[in-house]
């Protein structure tokens, strides 16, 4: 017999009344103009955890990255954690997708691309990866000054174990020491990865996001 005080529709699951559901979003911000003259935009993860806190999950390059110096981020990458011994370099592949022509910056030769290699000058470096607490982060200051979209993907008691998976993603990522490129892979490449190897919708915001279509292995 059903316990009468408790709501047909509650999640046994959470462990607080009053903390959100588990949910994973897909959010996007746009790229500084001075970094990308094209217009398009950095994916990332933000996921709520059972106990209601807010975790983000994400890719860029090395070269540069605040995310290596904040001390509050996770940088998941073959130094900290065993890497999956399937991973192995050079399983990159590449979706078809439709990549408009644009011209690039002239720090990056300034060569046309229109779905085809720009080159092997690489001043972005490998491609690293970091997790962490949402709150008070690089990435939601960066989201909170250039918004271009967050949308929702999952949600509920089953979407409540997703930390580990990502983080350990994140990890092989990290080991597989891919040379970051701007129009892919990039940053847009570890969400979609991300999205593939847990059987998670593979949706994002309705934005310019090159690389989105390259999964990383």
């Amino acid at each position: 017999m059903s316990n009468p005080s408790t709501p047909p529709n509650s999640s046994p699951t959470k462990i607080c009344e009053t903390c959100p559901e588990c949910k994973v979003e897909v959010g996007s911000f746009f790229v500084h103009p001075s970094v990308f003259d094209t217009g398009g935009s950095h994916l990332f993860i933000r996921y709520t955890k059972r106990d209601g806190s807010m975790w983000y999950y994400r890719g860029g390059p090395s070269t540069g990255s605040e995310f290596s110096e904040d001390p509050n981020a996770t940088e998941a990458n073959a130094q900290n954690s065993e890497p999956n011994p399937e991973v192995r370099t050079g399983e990159q592949k590449d979706e078809p997708s439709s990549v408009p022509e644009v011209m690039m910056p002239d720090w990056l030769g300034g060569e046309t691309y229109g779905g085809q290699e720009i080159g092997n000058t690489n001043p972005m470096g490998a491609i690293i990866t970091h997790y962490g607490l949402w709150s008070g982060s690089v990435e939601e200051r960066k989201y909170d000054n250039r918004p271009s979209g967050m949308l929702e993907i999952a949600r509920g008691s089953s979407h409540c174990d997703y930390h580990d998976s990502f983080a350990n993603i994140l990890r092989n990522i990290g080991a597989l020491n891919i040379d970051y490129d701007t129009l892919g892979p990039n940053s847009n490449s570890v969400v979609r990865t991300i999205l593939e190897k847990t059987s998670l919708p593979v949706l994002k915001p309705d934005r310019f996001t090159p690389g989105w279509g390259t999964i990383l292995y």
